[in-house]
């Protein structure tokens, strides 16, 4: 509910805030027993997808499992993960 409450009550959302919205809340949130941050990360993921964009081809995986893991353990904040998506996603 964060990112459409982000888009419904925060005026010019930028589809990054969004996407970040989704994989933060859901990495931080640990609504499952494993695969939170591989689930956060899909999640955005698909989001992106919908919107157009994807994550770029040359994303380095020990970069991301890195974003992720940090989001998971509180080393990584909303900004800081704002600006790694806005640095490695791309127009499809």
């Amino acid at each position: 509910m964060q990112p459409k409450n982000v888009y419904f009550y925060q005026e010019s959302v930028t589809l990054i805030e969004l996407a970040a919205n989704y994989a933060y809340h859901i990495c931080r949130n640990h609504a499952f027993v494993d695969g939170n941050k591989r689930t956060a990360f899909l999640a955005t993921e698909a989001f992106l997808k919908a919107n157009g964009y994807k994550y770029k081809s040359c994303l380095d995986t020990n970069k991301s499992s890195n974003v992720f893991e940090g989001i998971a353990n509180g080393l990584t904040s909303k900004e800081d993960l704002k600006k790694w998506l806005s640095e490695n996603i791309t127009k499809l």
